[in-house]
């Protein structure tokens, strides 16, 4: 089936197409990235969250009521797939950066990769070994490369929080937290230092879903303060322009099941 583009969109919508990406699609996946929903997003969630972000800021141009057969639903589970993949496409850019910035051998890229993959050191700020050989790792989901990953999705939302009535505030973005640290996993998994390329894995649900379910199952447990870190750990790597609107608003290979991830969030201000 081809995709649905925007002529089977309605009129009102076609004439304004502006508003309905930068404000509307931006909402949606503002709100959407709040869900556990990640890969498939139920129809009636779609729905309800779709008609309110309408009402809420379309008030004063078109008052309309959607039906899931509306194309427009069709166009909106094209823009989350999108969504979805820039993730993976961003998390391999942050580490290629990542190593480039090592300047490290090819040997020694290698170990570090490895290292990364231990327990998932990978999302931590910071990891380290001690003299008896234990390693720690502090501030979970803060790493370089998840915060590079994770703010691919703040750039798509436009640095805005769109918190609207009758929807949960949306600061707790575990969709879209989830994807990111699977993303950066998959990176890590697949990555050939040899010529830096990448051994095709496809980042879908049918390889990825149980890791974004752990990861799921984590941030659930995270108190607001922690999402706070995480946030602002990102924002080091928006975009100039979308890092200065934040601050004037004041906001600051195949998959395998996990064990359980003890997170140790340690701060120096703790």
């Amino acid at each position: 089936m081809r995709p649905t583009n925007g002529s089977s969109l309605p009129p009102f919508i076609r004439s304004d197409s502006a508003f309905w990406k930068i404000t509307i699609l931006s909402a949606y996946r503002t709100h959407i990235a709040c869900t556990k929903e990640i890969w498939t997003v139920q129809n009636t969630t779609s729905l309800r969250y779709l008609q309110t972000i309408w009402d809420f800021f379309a008030k004063d141009k078109q008052a309309y009521t959607f039906v899931p057969t509306d194309p427009i639903f069709s166009l909106l589970r094209q823009k989350m797939s999108d969504w979805r993949h820039k993730f993976a496409d961003t998390a391999l850019q942050a580490l290629r950066s990542f190593l480039d910035e090592k300047e490290e051998s090819e040997e020694e890229s290698r170990q570090l990769v490895t290292e990364l993959l231990v327990k998932k050191y990978y999302i931590y700020a910071e990891f380290d070994e001690d003299e008896n050989g234990v390693i720690s790792a502090v501030r979970p989901f803060c790493s370089q490369l998840v915060s590079q990953t994770f703010a691919r999705h703040l750039i798509e939302i436009n640095g805005k929080n769109y918190e609207l009535p009758n929807l949960q505030p949306p600061d707790k973005p575990i969709a879209a937290l989830a994807l990111a640290a699977a993303a950066v996993e998959r990176g890590v998994k697949t990555f050939d230092i040899q010529g830096l390329s990448l051994k095709e894995s496809a980042f879908s649900a049918d390889h990825w879903s149980n890791t974004t379910d752990f990861f799921v199952r984590h941030l659930d447990l995270l108190p607001q303060s922690k999402w706070n870190k995480i946030s602002n750990a990102a924002k080091v790597y928006l975009p100039q322009p979308c890092a200065a609107r934040q601050a004037r608003k004041g906001k600051a290979p195949i998959d395998e099941v996990e064990e359980d991830l003890q997170l140790n969030w340690r701060d120096d201000d703790d």
